[in-house]
C-alpha cells in the first residue's frame, strides 16, 4: 500500500472530518476518499499532493521520517482548540488520528490495548470527567504494538502521531527480500 494513504487518513481523523465532510471540503466525492483510504484507488502523486495541501490548509502538518522515527502528522500550531471551544487535553483527536494511522476501528484498538471500547469512544468525543491512567497507559502500549506513537505538543508545534519505525524502509526491505527469493 502507498505509505502516504495512512497519513492522509490520520490527517482527516485529526481534523475530525468524516469522509463526506472531507469530500465537501476538498471538492471530491466521499466515495473517492473511501476508495483512497482503503487502498482501492490508484493514488497519483499529484492527487496526494492536492489532498495533503487541503489538510495542511486546515491546520495539519505532515512530518517526514527521520531521527529514528517514521513519518507522521501533527497540528501545525500548539494549543489547538476543538469545536466546543476546549483544548484537546487528553488527545481525543490525537487518539483518533492514531487509530487512523494504524487503520483500526475503536473496537480493534480496544482489543489490541485490552481496554473497553467505550473508554476510547469517550476519549475521542472529549467526554470524560477523569481519565483512568492505567487504561490510558494500556491504550498507548496497544498503539505502540501497532507501530504508532503519539507525540507531545511543544511550544512550536502541536501534538501529533507518527510511525515508530519508518514503514517505507520496511516496505523497501520486504520488496528486496522478495526479489532476492525470486532470483532477481
Amino acid at each position: 500500500m502507498n505509505p502516504v494513504i495512512p497519513l492522509l487518513r490520520a490527517a482527516r481523523f485529526l481534523l475530525g472530518w468524516s469522509q463526506a465532510e472531507a469530500g465537501v471540503e476538498i471538492g471530491i466525492k466521499a466515495k473517492t476518499i473511501q476508495l483512497i483510504e482503503g487502498g482501492k484507488y490508484k493514488l497519483l502523486p499529484r492527487e496526494a499532493w492536492i489532498l495533503k495541501a487541503h489538510y495542511q490548509q486546515a491546520g495539519v502538518e505532515f512530518t517526514e521520517a527521520g531521527g529514528g522515527h517514521g513519518a507522521g502528522i501533527r497540528w501545525r500550531k500548539p494549543g489547538t482548540v476543538l469545536e466546543d471551544e476546549t483544548l484537546d487535553h487528553f488527545g481525543s483527536r490525537i487518539i483518533r488520528a492514531s487509530r487512523g494511522l494504524a487503520n483500526l476501528s475503536q473496537r480493534e484498538l480496544a482489543k489490541a490495548a485490552g481496554v473497553d471500547p467505550s473508554f476510547i469512544a469517550r476519549l475521542e468525543k472529549n467526554r470524560y470527567d477523569a481519565v483512568n491512567e492505567r487504561a490510558l497507559s494500556s491504550l498507548i502500549k496497544g498503539l505502540q504494538a501497532k507501530n504508532v506513537e503519539m507525540t507531545s505538543e511543544t511550544t512550536a508545534f502541536g501534538a501529533g502521531v507518527r510511525w515508530i519505525k519508518d514503514i517505507s524502509i520496511e516496505a523497501q526491505v520486504d520488496t528486496e527480500d522478495t526479489d532476492t527469493k525470486n532470483g532477481r
